[in-house]
């Protein structure tokens, strides 16, 4: 419908600004989530919003407050479990990169859930890609290459070459 077309593309357009840290970097307040809250969509947009806003923080620190953030809003009845990995693989990422590692984890097993619903997709190849930032913070360079390699595969079988490339460049 014209009505889904407009909130996706709205929600792009977010995420695109974010990106290029076109809005002010996260200040801990939610007017970032404004426009997806009243979506139609918003099962869906807020997922990619909050993953998005938490790939685009300038630092750990505003990272992780993104995650709580996230986690606190998403943790209601309702939230679609297909866009879970959506917000799963950057908030796993950005836990362990924080030294939150049980977090990690958990988010990593919600990710993993959530894109084993979307065969065939670049999905799999992020928790993979997120599983190897674990395995960095945890020490384990071999699991890590490992896992790199994986995900790189995993993106050039969806056709996600610049994602591949970025693996591929982190190994060793």
């Amino acid at each position: 419908s014209a009505a889904t077309k407009f909130w996706l593309a709205a929600s792009a357009f977010v995420d695109d600004l974010i990106a290029r840290r076109a809005f002010a970097p996260y200040a801990g307040d939610a007017d970032h989530t404004l426009l997806a809250r009243w979506s139609p969509l918003a099962h869906h947009i807020l997922q990619r919003t909050y993953g998005t806003l938490i790939s685009a923080a300038p630092d750990a620190e505003s990272a992780l407050a993104v995650v709580d953030e996230a986690t606190e809003t998403l943790d209601e009845p309702g939230a679609c479990p297909f866009c879970q990995v959506m917000v799963a693989v950057p908030s796993a990422v950005a836990c362990a990169e924080g030294g939150r590692l049980d977090e990690a984890r958990h988010h990593l097993a919600a990710a993993e859930l959530s894109a084993a619903r979307w065969e065939g997709t670049a999905w799999t190849g992020s928790v993979t890609e997120a599983k190897a930032c674990l395995a960095r913070v945890e020490g384990d360079r071999v699991e890590t290459d490992r896992r790199l390699a994986r995900a790189a595969h995993l993106f050039d079988d969806a056709g996600q070459t610049l994602d591949a490339a970025r693996c591929r460049e982190a190994i060793g």
